[in-house]
Formats: structure tokens, sequence, C-alpha cells
């Protein structure tokens, strides 16, 4: 599992480039997360934390999202 924290957007690119061919489930809550080929986002939404799943990228990088997982999120 691999957190970004950082805003910047090039930085992010740049660092799923490098594990994007590996297992590594990455995760953040930096919007617009999805265009940078993550798998993870943690959002609000009004005062609740939500989360958004692609399962097309977790798939491509062999991880496997579990249903309770997918049954709370949003997904691509």
């Amino acid at each position: 599992i691999l957190y970004i924290g950082s805003h910047d957007q090039e930085f992010i690119k740049r660092v799923v480039e490098i594990v994007e061919k590996k297992s590594v489930l990455t995760v953040t809550d930096v919007p617009g997360f999805y265009r940078s080929d993550g798998i993870v986002r943690f959002y609000t939404e009004g005062n609740k934390i939500k989360l958004w799943v692609s399962v097309e990228r977790s798939r491509a990088a062999n991880l496997t999202i579990s249903s309770k997982m997918l049954s709370v999120a949003k997904t691509d």
C-alpha cells in the first residue's frame, strides 16, 4: 500500500508510473487522483468520508478489492 499525500499532480503521475506495473495499491485523498491512474481515493461528501475505487486499475495491478469495500465505494 502506497499513500500519496502530495497535491502536486506531476509528482503523483510520476509515482504512479513507477509503481503501475507492480502490485501496489495507491491511495490518496487528492482530488483528481483518478486522472493519474490511481486506485483508491478518499474524499468528503457533506460530513462523511467516502471511497472511490478503480476496479480496472486494481486488476491491472493484480490486486483484488474485497466485495465489502466495493459495496461502500464509488467505482469506475
